[in-house]
């Protein structure tokens, strides 16, 4: 059996797609301990490290928790000395359907704030439409013809894109597609 402190510390990664055909990775760090040994978060600094190259953080609050406020000071103070603070996030309060109507009134008001429970399907897809709309930030939607002689190009926007739609023609592929604006450019010149 698994050392349950060191369960908690390890981080999980899986992709997550998109409804609107975006692909993320989601990444689950670490639980927060409250007074953690400073050995022990020097030993897993690595995990903790993920959380500085993220471009959203879900800081996942247990909403059903006397010291709810307590922690989410606690996790902020880490996020700022791991700097980290800069990062859009999204404060997800977990565990809604444990609070009065009061108390999620109240929550639901915090800017960057979700309500979500694992008994409401429905507060799932909002989060999930949350991510998507963070997600979708920094990217354009393009429609570009790609010649069959050019198949690395049709490759890359597979890998890099989110493709919504494909439509074979006699001289190339007519591709609909969701790309990061950086990133844009480098196919431009078979913009439809």
């Amino acid at each position: 059996m698994a050392d349950r402190l060191f369960a908690t510390l390890d981080s999980t990664t899986r992709r997550l797609e998109l409804p609107g055909g975006l692909s993320v990775v989601v990444t689950d760090t670490v639980g927060f301990i409250s007074k953690l040994p400073h050995e022990l978060v020097a030993a897993f600094k690595s995990t903790l490290d993920e959380v500085a190259r993220a471009d959203l953080l879900l800081h996942v609050i247990d909403a059903s928790d006397a010291m709810m406020d307590e922690q989410t000071v606690a996790v902020e103070r880490v996020l700022a000395e791991l700097e980290a603070d800069h990062i859009p996030r999204v404060f997800v309060y977990n565990k809604a359907d444990r609070l009065d109507e009061i108390d999620c009134a109240r929550l639901a008001k915090r800017p960057g704030s979700a309500l979500i429970s694992a008994l409401d399907a429905i507060s799932l897809d909002k989060l999930i439409e949350t991510i998507e709309a963070h997600a979708a930030e920094g990217y354009v939607r393009m429609k570009v013809k790609i010649p069959y002689t050019e198949g690395q190009v049709r490759q890359w926007l597979y890998s890099r894109g989110a493709v919504i739609s494909e439509e074979h023609l006699p001289d190339g592929s007519l591709i609909d597609a969701r790309i990061k604006r950086a990133e844009a450019g480098k196919v431009e010149k078979y913009r439809e």
